[in-house]
């Protein structure tokens, strides 16, 4: 199938027939360069984002109670009135 590339804007870009696109459920495709082609593929925004979130949990259980140690002098008028420590 051969597309004509079109200006869009201060872009060019390529309209792609219903035909090519029937089947794909995803709203956003990931566009990569290998050599002279250009490959789209369906983007999964989730994907990955179970390794992700393991990822941060595992780094947030790692930290020390002194990462915290900044906030112990940063003190207001309520603390100094109203709490009684």
């Amino acid at each position: 199938m051969i597309l004509d590339i079109v200006k869009i804007g201060n872009s060019k870009g390529v309209r792609l027939p219903k035909t090519l696109l029937d089947g794909i459920t995803s709203s956003k495709v990931v566009a990569e360069r290998k050599g002279d082609s250009i490959i789209l593929k369906p983007c999964n925004p989730r994907e990955g984002w179970v390794e992700q979130i393991k990822k941060v949990l595992a780094e947030e259980k790692n930290k020390k109670d002194e990462d915290m140690s900044m906030f112990e002098d940063i003190t207001n008028e309520f603390d100094e009135g109203e709490w009684t420590w």
